[in-house]
């Protein structure tokens, strides 16, 4: 049986060399006769609050749609937004008047069975939570399928409250493209559409206004069944966009969402490729540039992964260093294990350290940053034990951001 986690990486002093130092679990409120999936946490002070989708342990007594829970800690459930909707991939954000955004996507098949959830996302819509009250769903893109996945930053809110919003669609006109939304603070939409499109994109707040899309896709110069990762910013709010510009072009294919950081000194990538050939591994890199007009130069050799990686968790920045949370499938088929692997950019290196070894599995993983905090949830089963706790911890990190 697997229960939820919610950590808050801690550290008195420096980090650096020595990355994050994680706190130890403590209690969380989600009953143990559900499981939350793919959980977005958003973290405003000492108060954490996470959406996921929940599911019966039981796959039997799978029925029905409106399957999210929102906790707050402290504080417990939320309310949800009304109406008939599976909630599927929910992700967070909270504005600076403290009013949480949420926004989820809808699946080709609407009839709530264990099957509708093997089916692709057709559409995105839209809440707003304030003066406790959800305001009335809004659908803000409808498509043939929509990859709003789990992993990645497909969602920011800036200073002014407004959403923005990337994610890789097949439109209407049957047309690939990396869909950029942008939601006012007056709930007003505006799509833009970029091809050719991609299998993974997210996006980054910089400074003041401006963002950043990266997405991985292919183009005349990408090598023969290779990927390339491409950049645009828009430094007006997502109002107009600079010409694309790669950040790598590689012979593997890419497999994960390319996660990018602001950082003091300039910004920091990390994505994921797969193997070429069974005598390969799977590979996480890290790249730099000191601004988003600049070179991108790659930081580090590539980081092996030991197992298949499931996800790679969005990235942060360290006073002196970055590093990124991997979801690591391994074991035997007899015995599996989920690991969480902290992947850092240490003297040169990507070196991965193993995070609770004391977990058997680790897995359907979110992280939140408030400045100079992280907190990290997930679902967890302890080794030797049938039954586990939900937990949180608390402390700081430091942060020059």
């Amino acid at each position: 049986m697997r229960h939820v986690f919610l950590l808050l990486a801690c550290s008195a002093n420096a980090l650096g060399a020595q990355g994050t130092t994680w706190g130890a679990p403590v209690k969380l409120g989600i009953p143990d006769s559900v499981s939350l999936r793919a959980p977005s946490v958003v973290v405003a002070g000492d108060t954490t609050i996470a959406a996921g989708n929940v599911f019966p342990k039981d796959l039997d007594q799978f029925a029905g749609r409106r399957r999210l829970a929102i906790v707050r800690s402290p504080g417990g459930l939320l309310p949800i937004p009304a109406g008939s909707f599976d909630f599927a991939f929910p992700r967070l954000a909270r504005d600076f008047r403290g009013a949480l955004h949420l926004v989820w996507a809808e699946l080709s098949d609407t009839t709530g069975s264990l099957v509708a959830w093997t089916t692709p996302p057709t559409s995105l819509w839209h809440s707003v939570f304030a003066n406790q009250r959800w305001s009335r769903p809004q659908k803000i893109l409808s498509a043939r399928t929509i990859n709003w996945a789990a992993d990645g930053r497909p969602m920011i809110v800036d200073s002014t409250g407004t959403i923005h919003i990337a994610v890789p669609a097949l439109l209407p006109a049957a047309d690939f493209a990396v869909v950029y939304l942008r939601i006012d603070s007056a709930g007003l939409v505006t799509e833009r559409d970029f091809t050719p499109g991609a299998g993974y994109a997210s996006i980054t707040r910089l400074a003041l206004d401006s963002v950043l899309i990266a997405y991985s896709t292919s183009d005349s110069l990408t090598p023969k069944g290779g990927s390339s990762i491409i950049a645009r910013v828009s430094g007006d709010g997502g109002r107009t966009w600079a010409a694309p510009q790669a950040i790598a072009r590689q012979t593997r294919r890419n497999a994960s969402p390319p996660l990018i950081e602001y950082t003091p000194t300039g910004l920091m990538a990390f994505w994921a490729e797969d193997a070429r050939d069974a005598g390969e591994t799977q590979t996480i890199r890290a790249f730099s540039t000191r601004s988003p007009t600049a070179r991108w130069s790659e930081l580090a050799p590539p980081y092996a992964v030991d197992g298949i990686l499931v996800r790679l968790v969005s990235a942060r920045a360290q006073c002196d260093s970055s590093a990124v949370v991997a979801e690591i499938l391994g074991g035997t088929a007899n015995d599996p294990t989920v690991r969480l692997v902290d992947v850092a950019v240490r003297d040169g290196r990507l070196v991965g350290t193993a995070l609770f070894p004391d977990l058997a599995m680790a897995t359907s993983v979110g992280i939140g940053a408030d400045r100079d905090q992280l907190r990290l949830m997930f679902s967890a089963l302890r080794r030797n034990e049938q039954r586990g706790i939900s937990a949180t911890a608390t402390g700081r990190v430091c942060r020059t951001m």
